[in-house]
């Protein structure tokens, strides 16, 4: 796969290579042949080789030199958005920008990798709202130049991450880490630009579901769209001295040896068979690592694992090993004899410094715009457009879960989030108080995350949570899941609410109900969707109420409800039982137990548990004691009060707070 991309090493602004190496390097390994010579059933069809035949020693100073011409123009004032038109045949199709090219403009970019003119002329009919824009063509742009796919950075605000860039084409002995070249391409806040190239070259398994290996399309988009922020950084040895050695490709890559988790910024997946041997097999799963997310302001220090790599590798039964700088693995496996040697990220921050903003003040959401680029008169076709969509969604998908739920993309031309799961432990994405605390007379809901859930603290009359920034296509959509604690005394159902505009109010009419248990646990509740028939168009905002009345505490404190997940599906689910719980999540599926009851919170339901007795009966007891034991007796539901983020765990100064609001609110 012919990548163009370029990386700083030491401050050293330096070209990347194609991922093939030259024939000396691999021509006795079998691991290395193009995909027409692999075997019928191991070779996967749209294979890198497939997609972006290797010119063998192939590499570029096309691209470094015009960001290098950049910093040169800059320097001498003469950063000047680009004077472009916007053309006829220029328009949006759906969430996909359509840009008509001239002749000009197409020569131009097979000269040289200069997409200033493009997205200024996106930006003559779209707002500036966007972190990277990504371009994709009917053509094959930048042949000349020999580029396949690439990144190219505009701007950077974030250290911490080995992000140098040369200011001028010399020597480069005073890189700079903090630059902004936006200006340029018509921005203010622009991060960098993606050109995919030839959506057709490209498609060769574009069918869904998408294979998600390093060699496919999404691997690709992962690549290149990874590179916004990684991935370079080095770390510091024992004895002080820097290392490259989890880098491979141009120091902008994982080695071939990094146990990079199959990162899209390549590595393999590496297992430690026995003390110093090892075994990488090809994956369809790429996803980022601890590393990564660290890397995008994702994930803190002390929740990164240690990455490890092999040092010294010796690859038996063959006269030559794959280099560092080698690709990940097309098929089939490898073994590796070395050493391990673990790099944890203290280690990382020791040589780069720490990331900076950190994960408590980075964003949680990378906006993108997706744009075609076709030659004026040839227009586009439904299908193209309909395909790119579909890579476009898939991305959505692969980012979150890839990034273990911990960032959002939205690439939605309006900025509205498409994507209907939304795991609450990490930040609210998007969900607020529908009635937010304003004074403690006026009274609303304080909303907060405590690194496991989202906690609602009632205070007066707060119904629920709101989403207002929405597009969810609700043709793929059956069912509704919520996972929340309601705590006791709470009334009546839940209910999941919807509109199908931006500026409609919630009304039954688009909304179904979900009954609760309210005994402060946790409890994963379904609905179907298209029960009431009102499931149709696109939702633009949500609701959810998790109960007619709340009630507080015996001491006053306001009542908490913690939200855990909300998920919109595609997915069916049985219930065997027919007590309103799929069988997935029913602790009890054969038998009907509308109240989940687990009195030994041993996962299983009292009734399909052998352990459990029901309780005695109440009755007259000597002594005059009501009740059929004495002493500290399990409350109803049990309690999981000592599981850390569950049950009455709340924060304190939350609880603190929301019951003096309650409390004042009653005196009056």
């Amino acid at each position: 796969m012919r990548h163009l991309l370029f990386a700083a090493a030491a401050g050293v602004l330096l070209p990347l290579a194609v991922w093939a190496q030259s024939p000396s390097d691999n021509s006795d390994n079998p691991l290395w042949r193009p995909a027409s010579q692999l075997p019928e059933q191991s070779a996967p069809v749209g294979s890198a080789w497939e997609l972006y035949p290797p010119q063998p020693g192939f590499r570029n100073e096309v691209l470094p030199a015009f960001l290098n011409e950049l910093f040169e123009r800059q320097a001498r004032g003469e950063e000047r958005p680009p004077v472009v038109q916007q053309q006829q045949g220029d328009r949006d199709e759906g969430d996909i920008a359509i840009l008509a090219l001239t002749s000009d403009q197409l020569e131009r970019l097979n000269r040289q990798p200069d997409l200033t003119g493009v997205a200024g002329q996106f930006y003559r009919s779209h707002k500036d709202n966007y972190d990277v824009l990504v371009f994709w063509s009917s053509e094959f742009l930048t042949e000349r130049i020999g580029a396949g796919a690439f990144y190219a950075p505009v701007s950077n605000n974030v250290t911490g991450i080995n992000a140098r860039r040369c200011s001028t084409s010399g020597s480069c002995q005073i890189p700079i880490e903090i630059f902004s070249q936006a200006g340029f391409y018509g921005s203010r806040r622009l991060n960098g630009v993606v050109l995919m190239n030839n959506l057709h070259q490209n498609l060769i398994n574009a069918a869904r579901p998408y294979r998600r290996n390093p060699y496919d399309i999404m691997g690709v988009v992962g690549q290149e769209l990874g590179h916004q922020y990684g991935v370079q950084v080095r770390f510091k040895r024992p004895d002080g001295s820097l290392s490259t050695e989890l880098l491979g490709r141009d120091n902008s890559h994982y080695s071939f040896y990094a146990n990079s988790d199959a990162s899209p910024l390549e590595g393999n997946r590496w297992e430690e068979t026995q003390p110093g041997r090892f075994r990488a097999r090809a994956v369809f799963d790429t996803r980022f690592n601890h590393l990564d997310q660290y890397i995008f302001g994702l994930r803190s220090p002390e929740e990164t694992s240690p990455l490890w790599f092999i040092r010294n590798p010796r690859v038996p039964n063959r006269s030559r090993n794959p280099s560092p700088a080698s690709p990940p693995l097309q098929w089939g496996e490898v073994i590796a004899l070395g050493e391990k040697v673990d790099v944890p990220v203290s280690a990382v921050v020791a040589a780069e410094g720490q990331r900076t903003p950190t994960v408590d003040k980075s964003p949680k959401y990378f906006k993108q715009a997706w744009i075609y680029l076709s030659p004026q008169g040839r227009g586009f076709t439904p299908a193209e457009i309909n395909t790119l969509n579909n890579i476009r969604e898939e991305w959505l998908d692969l980012f979150y879960n890839g990034m273990d739920r911990r960032g959002r993309v939205i690439a939605s031309l309006d900025g509205r989030d498409e994507y209907p799961v939304f795991d609450l432990k990490i930040f609210d994405e998007g969900w607020t108080a529908e009635n937010p605390f304003v004074d403690l007379i006026s009274g609303g809901a304080l909303v907060s995350n405590d690194g496991q859930n989202l906690l609602c603290a009632y205070a007066g009359d707060a119904p629920g949570l709101v989403h207002t920034n929405l597009k969810l296509k609700t043709d793929r959509l059956n069912t509704g899941l919520v996972r929340m604690s309601v705590p006791k005394g709470a009334a009546g159902a839940a209910r999941l609410w919807w509109t199908n505009s931006a500026d409609e109010n919630f009304g039954e009419a688009k909304s179904v109900l979900l009954p609760v248990i309210p005994d402060g646990q946790f409890h994963t509740y379904a609905v179907n969707l298209r029960a009431g028939g009102a499931l149709n168009g696109v939702i633009y905002k949500m609701r959810i109420t998790p109960a007619e009345k709340l009630v507080p505490g015996e001491d006053g404190t306001a009542p908490v409800v913690r939200y855990d997940l909300i998920e919109l599906t595609a997915k069916t689910y049985s219930d065997k039982d027919s007590d309103s719980f799929p069988d997935e999540f029913d602790n009890c599926p054969d038998a009907f137990n509308v109240d989940q009851g687990d009195d030994n919170a041993d996962g299983k339901g009292n009734l399909c548990d052998p352990s459990w007795s029901p309780p005695p009966v109440a009755g007259p007891i000597s002594g005059g004691v009501e009740g059929g034991v004495e002493g500290n007796e399990l409350e109803p539901g049990g309690c999981n009060c000592a599981l850390p983020g569950r049950g009455a765990s709340a924060p304190w100064g939350l609880l603190a707070l929301a019951a003096a609001i309650w409390i004042l609110r009653r005196r009056m």
